[in-house]
């Protein structure tokens, strides 16, 4: 069976949707029109101002590093230089984004923010940037142009000059960890942790302080004992998550060649006073009771480290100790209740250099362990690049002046500082977004 509509009442419908479609389509359809077409305008043009913005803040920190012949941005933020605003707005007006085409272009440091990590901090730049999109077809509402507004913020930091503890581990959970009822301090100097993990940071209990400049962690941190120095007149610091991870530093410096050294006899237990030449040590140095052990300027290569218990007191000036050993019978282990006085050298290949960890160890168990609970002195970089440093003991104890290493733990109760030094060849820096 089949329907059909008559010609004339199919005709009268088509003259019906016929004048539907005229009336609505000036009133309903072309501003429906209009506004896809403007707002897809307005996302493109937005993403252009977001890259425009984000290029210009890098831009001006860039030059803001140039133009700081210190190049410290930590203790005292820099002031803004023309230089550093014209770097900005050239980078602006080679996207498009003149002065013309905007209602405000502004270029400030140091960075204003809620986030408190961010907010004030030296060699941070902010730049924003409202540009005045036009219309199209929503002309018909309105002639005003349409205010787009997009912000990013900038910071430069040349991580050499500026960290007292630099963590190269990538992915562990506890690459940096506090526990106990401790303080590690680092005067002047901030921490930077590489590990993406969500808990690449942590600090245990409620006692442990762990206090710096600037806390720089490249997954997240976790725990609420991280403080700003100086200690405890700063407060609470808030650790900046993810960072940019910072590479070593001294990934050039080379390993000293055994073969070029004098091969020197390890002494042998008993003696009250003991004195030590440069060279290399095929057998462990091994130290205990009140033995005062004396180590003449330069380089030791140590083939299976350096043990040093009890009441031993341990004192160089312009001294490295190189550990080409692995596993926990070989590592560098100073301990115990005596003194330490190191200093490194002054110049030559290992200038400012204490303790230096063969990247090319074997075991995963080697750890150099710091446990001071006498009076510890020791100045320099202490570099451990594939190792876990432990720093522990009940003691007050200067431990360095700068600390890179795999891994770092911290525990115990005593107040460990680290003085931070920064070399005096400045290496380059790092930009990065942060907001």
């Amino acid at each position: 069976m089949s329907s059909y509509l008559p010609r004339t009442r199919a005709a009268s419908r088509r003259g019906k949707v016929a004048v539907l479609v005229a009336v609505l389509l000036p009133t309903v359809l072309v501003p429906i029109l209009g506004l896809g077409v403007d707002g897809g305008t307005l996302m493109q043009d937005q993403r252009r101002l977001h890259g425009a913005v984000d290029a210009a803040a890098l831009a001006a920190a860039a030059q803001l590093w140039r133009d700081n012949s210190d190049h410290n941005l930590i203790s005292s933020p820099p002031p803004l230089t023309d230089a550093a605003i014209d770097a900005a707005l050239d980078t602006l007006d080679a996207h498009g984004f003149t002065s013309e085409v905007c209602q405000s272009r502004a270029v400030t440091t140091p960075a204003v923010s809620s986030n408190p990590r961010v907010n004030g901090k030296g060699g941070t730049v902010e730049v924003q940037v409202t540009f005045l999109q036009p219309r199209s077809f929503t002309r018909i509402w309105s002639s005003a142009d349409l205010p787009v507004t997009v912000r990013s913020v900038a910071r430069v930091k040349n991580f050499s000059q500026g960290n007292g503890i630099l963590i190269l581990e990538e992915s562990e959970d506890r690459a940096l960890y506090g526990q106990g009822s401790g303080q590690l301090l680092v005067n002047e100097g901030g921490v930077v942790v590489n590990s993406t993990s969500p808990a690449a940071a942590e600090t245990g209990g409620n006692e442990i302080v762990l206090a710096a400049t600037s806390f720089d962690v490249a997954g997240e941190a976790i725990g609420d004992r991280y403080f700003e120095t100086p200690y405890p007149q700063s407060g609470p610091a808030t650790p900046y998550n993810g960072s940019t991870p910072v590479p070593d530093p001294l990934a050039d410096l080379p390993e000293p060649d055994p073969t070029a050294f004098v091969n020197r006899s390890t002494p042998h237990g008993g003696n009250s006073t003991v004195t030590l030449q440069p060279g290399r040590y095929k057998s462990r140095l091994s130290f205990t009771g009140n033995t005062v052990v004396t180590l003449e300027p330069g380089v030791y290569y140590l083939d299976k480290g350096i043990s040093v218990l009890g009441d031993v007191t341990l004192k160089g000036t312009g001294v490295t100790l190189f550990n080409a050993g692995s596993g926990t019978a070989n590592n560098i282990q100073l301990q115990g209740n005596g003194v330490w006085s190191l200093t490194p050298p002054t110049s030559g290949t290992y200038q400012g250099v204490a303790l230096y960890q063969s990247r090319q160890t074997e075991s995963q168990d080697t750890t150099m362990t710091l446990q001071g609970n006498g009076g510890a002195g020791l100045v320099g970089t202490v570099y451990a690049p594939t190792t876990k440093v432990l720093v522990t003991g009940s003691g007050t104890q200067t431990l360095g002046s700068q600390f890179i290493a795999r891994t770092l733990e911290m525990s115990g109760s005593g107040v460990f500082t680290v003085n931070f030094a920064a070399p005096k060849a400045p290496q380059p820096p790092v930009i990065e977004l942060i907001e």
